[in-house]
């Protein structure tokens, strides 16, 4: 790949579906969606994603319906413009 390229990382799942007005809200910090306080977490996993991504010049995208699962986009740029490390 050349430098400039982007890796596209895509996961979907099955799940109940995130309302479009929860989407920009499931990547911060804590956040639990209504109806899912059954579910296990603290409601970071997503916000972890998101900082590590952005963090190396990425960004994340999510695309949900009620009832049709969900879909997260990770696309990271290849290469690096920082100077490799010699230590």
């Amino acid at each position: 790949m050349d430098a400039g390229s982007t890796v596209v990382v895509s996961l979907s799942d099955q799940g109940p579906g995130i309302p479009p007005e929860q989407h920009a809200a499931v990547v911060a910090p804590l956040h639990r969606a209504p109806g899912t306080a059954a579910v296990p977490g603290v409601g970071l996993g997503l916000e972890i994603v998101r900082q590590i991504v952005e963090r190396h010049g990425g960004t994340v995208s999510i695309s949900s319906a009620l009832g049709e699962g969900a879909s997260l986009v990770l696309r990271l740029p290849v290469g690096s413009t920082r100077p490799s490390s010699t230590a």
